[in-house]
């Protein structure tokens, strides 16, 4: 018996560690959040919104929060772009060196590619533009050692443009150099800054001029801008970044600076942008579940914004939890709140939503509503007509008659016909007590 006892509970204890492992070891779901900035007053509250909501997904342990544009633009790809152009930086000074121009021409202007595409992320990188300057400044002295003097007064439009403090310096620049350095210097001052106004198609980007962010959304406020190339970069959610390089007369002169952007390639946005309309119906949106191939996740968060009736003015958020696995949108949730308190709404929001549902993939649908009995219906029929009667005028007349028949049939010695009508009035009077 005792043998029995331990193998039973060998094998319990075998299965309890076992479950628990599998528990434990189970990984966190892919998820990202999608904030609908077409809906009324979503373009303001859209960006709040989603970052209250990441920070609710990323606090769960159970899911793998990235969002939108760290799927379509890893920040782990940027950082490798970079890395690589900073590599590159270094091997065409080697070239230099050996005066081998053509390789470091090449490696240069590749450099220049990488860091003028992340431009933002490498001025927040560390140290500004100083890469982008420096690699200008290298491309400068590899073409005029290569003959290409045109070449070289153009680079060095660019060094003064990110960074006017560039002096001629025997330890940056050889003596050869020394005379085209300052005439480049004299003209880039002579001609003083102008005026620029970014603006872009869509407008409602974030801008950068040189690196540097500027405080207005497109179409900015006129800015101070170098004579010469300068770098403008916009970056607007479900668009693709975009830097450009514009001109600058310099002399006061106002320029604008329109850059049209344009969706990622094998974008999920008009994938999703199709299913708004459709997050109520029965049926799962088509789309929704190739966005989230595209985005590499396995489920997706979407809210959607609505005015509610004047004069409160509200917004009402609403949230949709969905799985591509059994392609279903697993729960919605609601809140009315004003847009100053919209972003911790949609936080709290995301609790609910995810509170209860399953994460395995597999759907169960809801148990169909049990139609009730004939006994049930019939106690609900009377219950009904008893409440109706009881707030009805006639009520108190007929307690009042059946309190008079009692006491008639007490002064004529009915005591059993007393006895049975006084145990239904006391039911009654237990009924309304409850109701």
């Amino acid at each position: 018996m005792s043998y029995r006892l331990t193998l039973a509970w060998t094998v319990l204890t075998a299965g309890a560690l076992a479950f628990g492992a599998k528990v434990a070891s189970a990984e966190p779901v892919p998820i990202t959040v999608r904030a609908y900035d077409e809906d009324p007053g979503g373009k303001a509250l859209a960006d709040p919104v989603e970052a209250q909501v990441g920070a609710a997904l990323a606090a769960d342990g159970r899911f793998a929060f990235t969002s939108v544009v760290d799927r379509l633009e890893p920040p782990v790809e940027v950082a490798r772009a970079l890395g690589r152009a900073d590599l590159a930086i270094i091997d065409a000074e080697t070239a230099f060196q050996q005066m081998d121009l053509a390789k470091a021409k090449t490696l240069i202007t590749g450099a220049i590619a990488s860091y003028q595409r992340y431009l933002p992320e490498l001025a927040a990188r560390g140290g500004g533009v100083t890469p982008l300057r420096d690699a200008w400044i290298k491309l400068a002295k590899t073409r005029f050692f290569d003959g290409d003097l045109d070449g070289a007064r153009d680079a060095l439009r660019y060094v003064f443009v990110l960074d006017p403090k560039v002096e001629y310096d025997p330890t940056t620049f050889p003596p050869q150099m020394k005379k085209m350095v300052i005439e480049a210097k004299l003209l880039f001052e002579t001609l003083g800054p102008g005026k620029l106004v970014v603006d872009s198609d869509p407008n409602g980007a974030v801008a950068w001029l040189n690196g540097v962010k500027l405080d207005k959304p497109t179409p900015t406020d006129a800015v101070a801008a170098p004579p010469g190339p300068n770098y403008v970069s916009v970056r607007r959610r479900g668009w693709a970044p975009l830097t450009t390089v514009v001109e600058e007369n310099g002399s006061g002169d106002q320029a604008t600076a329109l850059e049209s952007l344009t969706r990622y390639p094998k974008h999920p946005i008009a994938d999703l942008e199709r299913a708004r309309a459709h997050l109520d119906e029965s049926d799962t949106p088509a789309g929704l579940a190739a966005a989230c191939g595209v985005l590499g996740v396995k489920m997706l968060v979407l809210v959607r914004f609505a005015k509610v009736a004047a004069p409160t003015g509200d917004t009402r958020l609403t949230a949709y939890l969905y799985d591509a696995r059994p392609n279903r949108i697993l729960k919605r949730a609601s809140i009315v709140t004003t847009a100053d308190g919209a972003p911790s709404a949609a936080h709290a929001l995301t609790g609910e939503l995810l509170r209860g549902v399953r994460l395995d993939g597999i759907y169960i649908p809801p148990k169909p509503p049990v139609r009730p009995n004939w006994w049930q219906r019939f106690s609900v029929s009377t219950r009904d007509h008893f409440d109706r009667f009881h707030h009805s005028k006639y009520f108190w007349y007929v307690v009042g008659g059946a309190a008079g028949a009692v006491a008639l049939g007490v002064g004529l010695g009915v005591g059993i016909g007393v006895s049975q009508h006084q145990q239904t009035i006391g039911q009654a009077v237990i009924l309304l007590g409850g109701n």
